[in-house]
């Protein structure tokens, strides 16, 4: 039996805002190890008409250009009633270089944060 080698690395993309509908975009690298867990966080001030949806895409080149069509990374669920709240939900990811697209929505009156948080990394098995 084998085990993992474990760090916790923290983001250097702390958090972005948006409002209405929109797409949020944020980068990660992780080059030498084996693999990350990437937790994202989805506030919302208002009622969106459908959960936020996270996509990755991938860079074969050390991010000279990147894939065109994103695979799903995870998918919140519908982030409804009228009161604040906050959603967490993470995803793995092997290791490369990537863009995290957040795709969330909602009516004039939506407003959201979305935060990449504290990465944790698989690096080893010992």
């Amino acid at each position: 039996m084998s085990n993992p080698v474990q760090a916790f690395v923290t983001t250097y993309n702390a958090s972005l805002a948006g409002g209405v509908s929109a797409e949020l975009t944020f980068s990660f690298a992780i080059t030498q190890e084996f693999e990350a867990f990437i937790p994202i966080e989805v506030h919302v001030s208002a009622n969106l008409s459908y959960g936020a949806e996270v996509r990755w895409f991938q860079s074969g080149d050390g991010g000279a250009s990147w894939e065109t069509v994103g695979a799903i990374g995870t998918v919140f669920d519908i982030l409804g009633g009228a009161a604040e709240h906050t959603k967490r939900q993470g995803f793995k990811l092997p290791t490369g270089q990537y863009l995290i697209q957040v795709i969330t929505g909602g009516g004039t009156d939506a407003t959201y944060t979305v935060s990449l948080q504290t990465a944790w990394v698989i690096s080893a098995y010992v």
